[in-house]
């Protein structure tokens, strides 16, 4: 597979670079003169910012789920549940309640760590 990954230090450093101007200007970019492709960043996230993503991840293959905000708030809502639930050694009973494993109810503690929130240990 010939894909490059996003990694957390790319990722940070294209946020960084969205704040600013593109080298060189986009202003005397239009629509039309961009790939296909582009156009329809650009149609969705303006020219300017399909030009950054362009440099930072120009030929890679690159998928993006589909997403589902839902889905989304749902886990989120599940996860926080867990993290109050906790008592510091119901793993188990927990995953099963929520119907996950038992290593997914570590890792949303794990996570929970490393974001501050307060847990039972």
């Amino acid at each position: 597979m010939n894909s490059r990954r996003l990694t957390r230090r790319k990722t940070a450093k294209l946020q960084g670079r969205i704040s600013k101007e593109i080298n060189p200007p986009a202003h005397d970019i239009k629509l039309e003169d961009l790939h296909p492709t582009y156009q329809v960043f650009a149609s969705l996230i303006g020219i300017e910012a399909a030009l950054i993503i362009g440099q930072e991840l120009g030929g890679a293959n690159i998928y993006l789920p589909k997403l589902d905000i839902d889905q989304m708030i749902a886990v989120r809502e599940r996860n926080n549940k867990i993290i109050e639930e906790f008592n510091g050694s119901n793993h188990a009973e927990l995953a099963r309640k929520y119907h996950i494993t038992d290593i997914t109810v570590r890792e949303i503690l794990k996570k929970a760590r490393a974001h501050t929130q307060p847990i039972r240990q």
